[in-house]
């Protein structure tokens, strides 16, 4: 997968890094205006941002976990009522020790229940 990923970076970045280089070295004109290399760059933008778009293409169709992971968030966006409620209590008690006695005292109780 990590070669496919590398080999579709390549093809879409090539052409526009070619293009900068020999417009920096003056190989080509930078003004391009109405030729066709004004059109050729417009292209090879292009191509680069595609690349951005045909990457989760590529996962999907090389990684059977990124498949299932995916799958799995559709559903959960997809899903009107969510199967669970968060629910969270907190308690925090201290003990204090007199020579062999011991207590306990509650310091604090919290409850909180998150409901959609």
């Amino acid at each position: 997968m990590l070669v496919m990923i590398v080999v579709v970076f390549v093809i879409c970045w090539a052409p526009m890094l070619i293009d900068n280089c020999l417009t920096a070295w003056q190989i080509l004109d930078s003004e391009r205006p109405g030729s066709i290399l004004k059109h050729m760059y417009t292209a090879f933008t292009l191509m680069a941002y595609f690349n951005s778009c045909v990457n989760p293409i590529v996962y999907g169709f090389m990684s059977r976990n990124f498949r299932e992971s995916f799958q799995k968030a559709l559903c959960i966006c997809w899903r009107k009522t969510p199967r669970r409620q968060l629910s969270v209590t907190q308690t925090r008690t201290a003990s204090l020790r007199y020579g062999e006695r011991s207590s306990s005292v509650l310091i604090s109780h919290c409850a909180v229940s998150l409901q959609p």
